[in-house]
């Protein structure tokens, strides 16, 4: 069986409009056993981790530690800083899962060996209670859609590590737009990277006035975006943002919740 690194992670980051960091050597790390990169067929799924770490170490401490100072380097593909950075470590398999199973999600994967399966993510977090900054969850969400979409990753196969480790692992976890506390909800979060169904465009006599788009304190990236034309509201698609760059239609930061909760409401969400 043939295998191959993804020598094109950096640029399906970088245009979908993250800020990309390229580590030297990137193009040729993975682990040991599987120098080559991934065999036909993987990677199959996206794990979400936390480093456990210091905001301290953010950046190049982290970065550092992930594709050289851990004694299993490279420890994963990808990782997010705190003000929302790519940086693409390593175009092969990683040391990024360890023991556990896929059973629970019928995944396919054997038994502890995840790492050969998967894209490995590491986000800057301490792990102990450390609010997630939105920068950085924006860029997940982000990074996450672009991985799955370039391929081929079911969204059911984006996975946390306390998913594949429920006896060990706990990450990701923390104040986020999926948790308060604790363990994320991974479902919600597989909802937030999931594709959404394209409604059909607003009636030609009918356009597009507006696009208003969610900036207030406590707004979430998961928050939908709204269409408005004269004379209806809707949740704005891929095509409206499109549309409205090719038409001059301005896109409105809504910074007031009640107003942004007003036009929720109009469009029946």
């Amino acid at each position: 069986m043939s295998r191959r690194y993804l020598l094109d992670l950096a640029d399906i980051l970088r245009a979908v409009g993250l800020d990309v960091v390229e580590v030297s050597g990137w193009q040729a790390r993975a682990r040991k056993d599987d120098l080559g990169g991934y065999l036909d067929g993987r990677p199959t799924h996206v794990m979400v981790h936390h480093t456990a770490s210091r905001p301290a170490s953010d950046g190049p401490n982290d970065v550092d530690y992930i594709v050289s100072v851990s004694p299993v380097a490279p420890v994963a593909n990808l990782y997010i800083s705190r003000r929302g950075a790519v940086y693409v470590c390593a175009a092969g398999p990683t040391n990024t899962n360890g023991a556990g199973s896929s059973k629970s999600w019928d995944g396919g994967v054997p038994d502890n060996a995840m790492n050969s399966w998967a894209i490995g993510i590491e986000c800057a977090n301490d792990g102990i209670g450390e609010p997630w900054p939105t920068l950085l969850t924006d860029a997940l969400v982000t990074t996450v859609k672009a991985l799955c979409e370039a391929y081929d990753v079911s969204p059911e196969l984006v996975r946390a590590h306390f998913e594949w480790a429920p006896t060990r692992k706990i990450d990701p976890s923390g104040p986020s737009p999926w948790a308060t506390s604790g363990k994320w909800d991974m479902n919600a979060f597989r909802a937030s990277v999931a594709p959404q169904p394209e409604p059909d465009p607003l009636p030609e006599d009918d356009p597009m006035i507006a696009i208003y788009r969610p900036v207030f304190a406590g707004a979430k990236p998961t928050d939908a975006w709204i269409a408005a034309s004269g004379g209806a509201c809707r949740p704005a698609t891929s095509y409206d943002l499109t549309w409205a760059n090719d038409n001059g239609v301005p896109v409105v930061d809504v910074v007031d919740p009640l107003q942004y909760a007003n036009l929720v409401k109009a469009a029946g969400l």
